[in-house]
C-alpha cells in the first residue's frame, strides 16, 4: 500500500494576530487557528493556502453569528466566513469556515483594507491593497458574500488602480480618507517614507500624487502607520504618520496639513525629484535641511531592529496617544507621546516625546512579528503577540508607567506613630513623600499572611502593616505593635504566613514573637548571643497541632539552635488590652543545639529544612559557602526531653559551587519518607535537585542546570504542581516558573543589596507582594496572577540546527520519547510530544555558540552535544516527579579542548555505547581532524582520547561509526566532507595508553560538492551490512552499502548509487524509516519540499553485471511550512502499539509529518 506523508503538528513564527469578538485569530505558516480569548483555548484549524504563510488577516464584517475576513500571503488573497455560535453549555459549536478560491495578486501585497461601507451594503465587496512596487490593486469579491450561510464566498477579482514605481518597499500602510481618496505611506528599503495618496475624480478618472519624502532614518523602514485624526492637549486635531526602522528608532511625523484634497501641487516634482534622486541611506549632509522638519518625536528603547508600530484607537485610551511597537529583540514595547520640555530651548529638538511606559519581553531569540491592538474602549486591554519562537502570548495593556503601580512610603510615616508598648495604636495611612533627615531607618520585613507582614525600625520599633483589600500595593493601616530597648540598633525579623506569627530578634539575644490571632506581641525566648538569622518551618500537623520549628542562628558562634514552638494554648483575650496569661503565651516546648562544622561550611547559616520522617527529625542547613550539612534530631515527641544536641550525618559540598544556598524544599518518595528529592537555589543562578537517602546518607545529583534569570535566586516555593523561584536579576525582582520557563512577576527595585521580603500568592497562581527598601524609603508591589498569559507555548526564537529523539524510555507511567532541539540561539530544548502537540519540558543553557550536532545515548539515558569553540557536552538525563518537572538534566563532563585557542567547530560527531556508562566518540573538526575518545563517567579520569588523523583535501562535514564488532567497539569510521567524498578510517582495537595516530582509505565519490546530511541504517537479515545515505549540495542522494568482515574489517558491499536532481536546491536532511516491512527515506531541503522514498534493496550477492543493488523510487511529497530545513528526526513508530511512524523537520520552526 502506497504511503503517505501527512501534516500533524506545525510550529513555526507567528506571522499575524486579530481579534474578532471572543476569538483571536492567529496566523501560523499556512494555518488560521482559532483560540477561545477568554479560556486561551484552541477551538479549530483551517489550512488556507498549500505552502504560502499568511502575512495579514483583516475583517471584513460581523455580526452576532457570524465573521468575514479576508487574509493574504505574498501574491495570494483568500475571503473566508464562519460561524460564532457559542453558549454555556455547549460550548463552542462548529465554526463551519467557507472560504473563497484563491486569488492572485501581479505582487507581494504589504498593506490591505477594506473601503468604507456603503449604506445600503452591510458587507463590503471591495478593498485596496498597496504592493511592494508602491502600486495599490482593487480587489472585489464576487456575488455570494452578501450570504453568510452560502456554502462559500464569491470569487475575488483583482485590478489594478495605479501602476507600479520603481521604489522597492519594506513596509507600506494605506488609510481610507474618505470613499474615494486613500492615503499611502510607504517605506523604502533606503530608508525614506514615501507619503501619498490615489483619490478617484469621476468614475472613469482617479489621480495619484507624492506630497512628501520624509528622510530621517539611517536604515530600512520596516514599519509605518497613519493614525486616524488625533487630539494632542486639546488643540487642533492632527494626523501623525509612525514609522521604525534598521536604525532601532521610532519617530513620529506631523502630516496634518496634508491630505488628498489639499495636496502640494507646486512641491511635487521636486518631491518627485528628489526621491529619485536620493539612492542610499539617508546621510546628514544631504538631508540636513529636511531631517528634522517634520519629525516631531523620536523615540528610542529597542536594542535592535523595529519590525512593527502602531498607533491605539483614540476609543481605547482617549486621553493620551499611545503606541505599541514589536522588533527583533522579541520585545512589545508601549509608548505615549508627551510634550518636550526641552523644545523650547533648542529648536533643533522635536517638541513631543516618546515616553516609554512598559516592555513586554516574553518571548525567546529573536523577533516579535505580529501584535493585535485593542480595539474597544477599555483602560486595561489585552495585547496579544505573536513571534518567530511560534509562541502566542497575552498581556494587560498598561497606559501608566509601572512605577505607578507602587506605594511608596517614607520613615516619617512610621516615626508619627506614638510609640507606646502598652497601647497599640492603628492609623489610616495616606501616602506622599517627604525626606527623613534623621538617623532613623527602615531594618526588615516579614510577611505575617497574604495581606500583612511587620517591619522593624532601627529604633527598635516593629509596625504591623494591613494591605488594602481595594488597592493590594497600598497600605491601608499601619499599627505600632511594640518598641523594646534591646531591638534599637539591631533587629532581624521572619515570618510564618501559614500560622500568622512572626519572629523578631536583636543584638542581645531576645526573640520575640507577635501572633496575628492574639494581637500580642511577647518574649519568646532568650539566647546567649547576637541573633544573626531566624528560620521557620511548618511540621506536618502543624495547622492542627499549631506547632512549628524555628532556627536561630548565633553571629560568631559555632552553635545554632533550633526551637520547637508550641501556639496550642494562644488564645485571645476577652479585653483588647489585657496581658496574656502564661498558659494563653506561645512556649518553647524544646532545643535542639546544631554544631556548625565551620572549617568545612563556615559560620553563616542561610538557609534550613525540616523532614519528620518515620525513621526520625532530620534538618538541613544551607551554608554561605555553598555547602548542605544534613543532621538528625532527638524527636522530642517520643524521648520527652526538653534539651538535646543534634548529630551531625554528613556535609554534601559545593551544592551550589561556593555561592550562598539560599533556599531549599523537600519533595518526599512517600509520605514520611526519609528518601526523596533535595531542591536548592544559589546564587549561583542554579536550580539543584538531589536524590537523597537520609537514612544512608547517600546522595546524586539529578537535575542542575542554569536559569535565564539571576543570578542571585533567593527562594523557591511549590504552588499547583509547579516549581517557582525568585530573587535578583541585574536590577530587577523577578519570579520564575521553572516548569513553564515563563517570569510570572517582576519589579524594577535597584538591586539585590536591600532588605525586603516575599510573600506568593495563595489564592490566585502566580504574582505576589513585593516588599523593599530604595532610597531609604519602603516600597510595595502587590501584582493578582502572572503579568502575562501563554496561550500557546514555544520552542527556539531563532533558526534550529539540530535535532535528535531518544528511544522509548519507560517511566514509571508509560512510555515516553524526548527530543531534543538545538539552535543559533545557543540553547538545547527538550520535548515531549503527545496527543500531536509539542511541550518544552526543560531549557538547557552551556553553550556560548549554535548548536552544531546532538545525539542520544543507545538507552536514553545520555544526550551528547556539539558547537563552535570545541564545546562538547555530556548531559546526564533522569527521571523527576511531575512537580519537579518530570526530566532531570545534569551537565556531567565536557570534553577538553586541545587546540591553543579553542576556536575550532565539531561539524560533526557519533557515539557508541561500549557498556552502561561507558563511550566512544568520534569528531570531526572544522580543521579536517579526526578524534576519537573514550568516555567513562565512573573512571577518575572520565576522557581519553584514543585516536587521531588528519584529512588534508578539504573540510570534513560528517561523521558516522559503521559496524561494531566484539566487545562492542566500532570497526570503522566514515566521514564525508566539502570535496564529495566519503573515506573510511579504521578504528582497530586493542588502545594503548598513547593516542592513535589514524589514516583514511577507500575514498569514493558521492556528491559533486559538498555532503550536507548522512545517516545509516542497519539491514535487519541482511548478514550485518549497513546501509549510508548522504545529501549533497548538489541536490543529489547518494547510497553505500557496507559490511563487516573478519579479514578486511569494514569495506564498501556495492558501488555508490546517487539520485540527482532529487531536490531543487541542497538536500539538507533526511531519515530512513522501517514500518510494515518497508524501509523509506524521507528527505528535505532548502526548497521546503519533504519527499518521500521507497527503497528496494537486493539480497542477492550474485547481481547481474550493470544492475544496482537498490532501486529507489519517489512515493509522495509534501510542502513543509519550516523555512531553511536543517535537520530531521524520526518520532513514534512503535509497530506493537500499532503507531505509524513520524518524522520532526526543524528549521525556523517545528513540524511533524506522520506517514500513512
Amino acid at each position: 500500500m502506497a504511503r503517505k506523508l501527512h501534516h500533524e503538528c506545525t510550529r513555526v513564527p507567528i506571522t499575524a494576530l486579530i481579534e474578532c469578538g471572543l476569538l483571536l485569530i492567529v496566523a501560523e505558516g499556512p494555518y488560521l487557528r482559532f483560540y477561545d480569548r477568554r479560556e486561551n483555548v484552541l477551538i479549530s484549524s483551517k489550512r488556507l493556502f498549500e505552502a504560502q504563510a499568511i502575512h495579514g488577516i483583516r475583517e471584513l464584517s460581523s455580526s452576532a453569528d457570524h465573521v468575514h475576513l479576508i487574509i493574504w500571503g505574498g501574491l495570494l488573497i483568500r475571503t473566508l466566513i464562519f460561524d460564532t455560535f457559542c453558549n454555556e453549555v455547549e460550548g463552542w459549536l462548529p465554526l463551519n469556515v467557507r472560504c473563497s478560491k484563491v486569488a492572485r495578486a501581479p505582487d507581494w501585497i504589504l498593506d490591505l483594507h477594506p473601503a468604507p461601507k456603503s449604506p445600503d451594503n452591510t458587507l463590503p465587496e471591495r478593498c485596496v491593497a498597496v504592493t511592494a512596487h508602491n502600486a495599490l490593486l482593487d480587489i472585489v469579491q464576487g456575488l455570494g458574500v452578501q450570504h453568510p450561510h452560502a456554502k462559500s464566498p464569491g470569487p475575488l477579482s483583482v485590478s489594478e488602480l495605479t501602476s507600479s514605481s520603481r521604489s522597492i518597499l519594506y513596509s507600506a500602510h494605506m488609510l481610507w480618507e474618505s470613499n474615494d481618496c486613500i492615503l499611502v505611506a510607504a517605506g523604502t528599503a533606503f530608508g525614506e517614507i514615501i507619503y501619498w495618496s490615489w483619490d478617484q475624480l469621476r468614475p472613469e478618472e482617479s489621480r495619484s500624487r507624492i506630497h512628501h519624502v520624509f528622510l530621517g532614518h539611517e536604515g530600512s523602514i520596516f514599519g509605518v502607520q497613519i493614525s486616524n485624526k488625533l487630539c494632542i492637549d486639546d488643540r487642533t486635531s492632527r494626523r501623525l504618520l509612525a514609522s521604525c526602522s534598521d536604525d532601532r528608532t521610532i519617530r513620529i511625523w506631523d502630516v496634518s496639513r496634508v491630505t488628498a484634497e489639499e495636496g502640494r501641487e507646486p512641491h511635487v516634482d521636486d518631491a518627485e525629484s528628489r526621491r529619485t534622486r536620493h539612492t542610499g541611506f539617508s546621510n546628514a549632509s544631504f538631508d540636513a535641511d529636511v531631517s528634522n522638519q517634520d519629525c516631531v518625536a523620536i523615540g528610542w528603547g529597542h536594542t535592535s531592529r523595529v519590525w512593527k508600530v502602531e498607533f491605539l484607537d483614540s476609543n481605547v485610551t482617549p486621553d493620551k496617544i499611545i503606541l505599541l511597537s514589536a522588533g527583533e529583540d522579541a520585545t512589545s514595547r508601549t509608548w505615549t507621546l508627551i510634550a518636550n520640555v526641552e523644545s523650547s530651548i533648542s529648536p533643533s529638538t522635536p517638541s513631543w516625546q516618546l515616553e516609554l511606559l512598559d516592555t513586554a519581553p516574553y518571548h525567546n531569540g529573536k523577533n516579535v512579528w505580529s501584535m493585535s491592538i485593542p480595539n474597544a474602549p477599555s483602560l486595561h486591554g489585552s495585547v496579544a503577540l505573536g513571534g518567530a519562537d511560534s509562541k502566542i502570548t497575552k498581556y494587560f495593556l498598561r497606559t501608566k508607567s509601572r512605577s505607578t503601580e507602587q506605594s511608596q512610603y517614607e520613615i516619617e510615616y512610621f516615626t508619627s506613630i506614638p510609640a507606646s508598648p502598652e497601647e497599640s495604636t492603628v492609623v489610616a495611612k495616606k501616602p506622599g513623600h517627604r525626606s527623613s533627615k534623621q538617623t532613623e531607618f527602615l531594618r526588615s520585613y516579614a510577611f505575617m499572611d497574604e495581606h500583612s507582614f511587620i517591619l522593624t525600625t532601627n529604633s527598635g520599633g516593629v509596625f504591623l502593616e494591613t494591605l488594602s483589600p481595594q488597592h493590594s500595593s497600598k497600605i491601608d493601616l499601619s499599627q505600632l505593635v511594640a518598641k523594646p530597648e534591646d531591638l534599637s540598633g539591631y533587629s532581624v525579623c521572619a515570618g510564618e504566613p501559614s500560622l500568622g506569627v512572626a519572629f523578631v530578634a536583636g543584638a542581645k539575644g531576645s526573640l520575640y514573637t507577635y501572633h496575628k490571632e492574639t494581637s500580642r506581641f511577647t518574649k519568646l525566648h532568650t539566647v546567649n548571643g547576637k541573633i544573626g538569622e531566624i528560620f521557620t518551618r511548618v511540621v506536618a500537623d502543624s495547622l492542627q497541632s499549631k506547632r512549628m520549628v524555628l532556627l536561630v542562628t548565633l553571629v560568631g558562634q559555632k552553635v545554632a539552635q533550633l526551637l520547637e514552638v508550641d501556639f496550642s494554648g494562644c488564645k485571645k483575650p476577652q479585653y483588647p488590652y489585657k496581658e496574656l496569661s502564661e498558659s494563653a503565651r506561645p512556649t518553647v516546648s524544646s532545643t535542639a543545639i546544631i554544631p556548625i562544622p565551620d572549617h568545612i561550611t563556615g559560620l553563616v547559616i542561610t538557609s534550613m529544612v525540616y523532614i519528620d520522617t518515620f525513621d526520625g527529625i532530620y534538618v538541613l542547613l544551607g551554608y554561605r559557602r555553598g555547602s548542605i550539612a544534613v543532621y538528625r534530631t532527638t524527636d522530642h515527641r517520643q524521648e520527652h526531653a526538653d534539651q538535646s544536641s543534634a548529630e551531625l550525618l554528613g556535609i554534601m559540598q559545593s551544592i551550589h559551587s561556593k555561592e550562598t544556598v539560599t533556599a531549599m524544599s523537600w519533595v518526599p518518595k512517600g509520605t514520611s519518607s526519609s528518601s526523596g528529592h533535595l531542591v536548592s537555589t544559589g546564587r549561583d543562578g542554579c536550580v539543584a535537585i538531589h536524590l537523597i537517602d537520609l537514612k544512608t546518607m547517600s546522595y546524586e545529583l539529578v537535575h542542575n542546570i542554569m536559569l535565564p534569570v539571576g543570578p542571585n535566586i533567593e527562594g523557591l516555593y511549590i504552588r499547583d504542581g509547579e516549581l517557582h523561584v525568585y530573587g535578583f536579576s541585574h536590577k530587577e525582582f523577578v519570579v520564575y516558573n521553572t516548569g513553564t520557563e515563563e517570569v510570572t512577576m517582576s519589579a524594577e527595585t535597584g538591586g539585590a543589596h536591600r532588605s525586603w521580603s516575599f510573600q506568593p500568592n495563595v489564592s490566585v497562581p502566580g504574582g505576589g507582594t513585593l516588599v523593599w527598601t530604595r532610597a531609604s524609603s519602603m516600597h510595595v508591589l502587590s501584582q493578582s496572577g502572572p503579568d502575562h498569559d501563554v496561550i500557546r507555548s514555544g520552542g527556539h526564537g531563532r533558526e534550529i540546527k539540530a535535532v535528535a529523539a531518544s528511544p522509548a524510555i519507560d517511566t514509571n507511567e508509560s512510555k515516553m520519547q524526548l527530543i531534543a532541539t538545538g539552535a543559533e540561539d545557543t540553547d538545547i530544548k527538550i520535548f515531549s510530544y503527545t496527543d500531536k502537540h509539542l511541550t518544552c519540558l526543560r531549557t538547557l543553557r552551556k553553550h556560548t555558540t549554535g548548536i552544531q550536532s546532538l545525539q542520544w545515548s543507545a538507552d536514553g539515558s545520555y544526550l551528547f552535544s556539539s558547537g563552535g569553540c570545541e564545546e562538547f557536552y555530556v548531559w546526564k538525563i533522569s527521571h523527576l516527579p511531575s512537580e519537579l518537572g518530570g526530566i532531570g538534566v545534569v551537565c556531567e563532563a565536557s570534553c577538553p579542548p586541545e587546540s591553543e585557542h579553542s576556536d575550532l567547530r565539531i561539524m560533526a560527531f557519533d557515539v557508541a555505547q561500549h557498556s552502561e556508562s561507558a563511550f566512544v566518540i568520534s569528531m570531526v573538526f572544522s580543521n579536517s581532524m579526526v578524534k576519537v575518545y573514550a568516555y567513562n563517567p565512573t573512571q577518575p579520569e572520565r576522557w581519553h582520547k584514543l585516536a587521531s588523523g588528519l584529512y588534508f583535501t578539504s573540510c570534513l562535514t560528517q561523521c558516522v561509526f559503521l559496524p561494531t564488532g566484539k566487545q562492542n567497539m566500532p570497526q570503522s569510521i566514515l566521514t564525508a566532507g566539502t570535496d564529495g567524498h566519503a573515506v573510511l578510517w579504521p578504528v582497530l582495537e586493542p588502545f594503548t595508553e598513547e593516542p592513535k595516530t589514524i589514516t583514511y582509505q577507500s575514498p569514493t565519490t558521492i556528491h559533486q560538492s559538498s555532503s550536507k546530511t548522512l545517516v545509516t541504517h542497519a539491514l535487519p537479515n541482511c548478514n550485518g551490512k549497513t546501509l549510508i545515505v548522504s545529501g549533497g549540495d548538489d541536490g543529489t542522494l547518494s547510497f553505500l552499502l557496507a559490511r563487516c568482515t573478519a579479514a578486511n574489517g569494514v569495506e564498501y558491499a556495492g558501488h555508490p548509487v546517487t539520485v540527482v536532481r532529487t531536490h531543487a536546491s541542497a538536500v539538507t536532511t533526511c531519515a530512513v524509516v522501517s514500518y510494515n516491512n518497508q524501509t523509506l527515506l524521507i528527505t528535505s531541503g532548502n526548497d521546503q519540499w519533504v519527499r518521500m522514498w521507497e527503497l528496494f534493496l537486493s539480497d542477492k550477492d550474485d547481481r547481474e553485471e550493470g544492475k544496482d543493488w537498490i532501486e529507489i523510487t519517489r512515493i509522495g511529497k509534501v510542502k513543509t511550512s519550516v523555512a531553511d530545513v536543517s535537520s530531521m528526526a524520526v518520532v513514534g513508530g512503535d509497530e506493537e502499539e500499532g503507531e505509524a511512524a513520524g518524522v520532526l523537520i526543524c528549521g525556523v520552526g517545528m513540524e511533524v509529518l506522520r506517514v500513512r
